[in-house]
């Protein structure tokens, strides 16, 4: 009996050492969570500067606020404010009928005529003027932080403004769906 618990006993040895080492490794103090946090957030705002900057980028909205601030859930595939180049796009679809564009909203493309980027302690600002067919020129301010959720308030010439609220991608991982742009 005496010569099993001897036997034994350097296995429970090295056991009991192997599991000290990965719990003081996986133990970090306050600090180091922290300023792995931190990394975290400057990577993942400088990969959505960059798209910002490249000017190709689409916010896929899932919720709609209008300017009365009633909230409205809505699919991010179809809802979306999209940038490439030169080029923007504004959709807004309900999906309740047809439309102006087909699914039950209105689709407005046009030309990017201001484009200034303003980074913050937080996040990234952004503001865009598009001169499209069926708003005239338009402002886009996009409010976007560190984890890529974004509010984009879209103000029109003639008195219009809603907001958009969701996340942004690049125009590689988006997949949103484009309705019949109005001309």
């Amino acid at each position: 009996m005496t010569r099993k618990i001897f036997a034994l006993l350097p296995l429970l040895l090295i056991g009991m050492l192997a599991m000290a080492q990965t719990g003081s490794d996986q133990k970090l103090t306050k600090a180091e969570k922290k300023a792995l946090r931190e990394e975290k957030r400057e990577a993942n705002l400088k990969k959505i500067l960059k798209v910002v900057e490249a000017k190709e980028f689409v916010v896929e909205a899932h919720t709609f606020i209008d300017r009365r601030g009633l909230s409205i859930p809505i699919n991010p595939t179809l809802n979306f404010v999209a940038i490439e180049e030169d080029e923007g796009i504004i959709q807004l679809a309900f999906g309740n009928g047809p439309g102006l564009n087909g699914l039950g909203g209105i689709t407005t493309d046009g030309k990017v005529l201001k484009y200034e980027i303003t980074e913050k302690k937080k996040g990234i600002a952004l503001t865009v003027r598009l001169f499209g067919s069926a708003f005239g020129a338009t402002d886009i301010l996009l409010d976007i932080n560190a984890s890529g959720n974004t509010s984009v308030k879209v103000i029109t010439l003639n008195g219009g403004r809603f907001t958009f609220n969701g996340t942004i991608t690049g125009i590689e991982q988006s997949s949103v769906f484009q309705g019949t742009t109005i001309y």
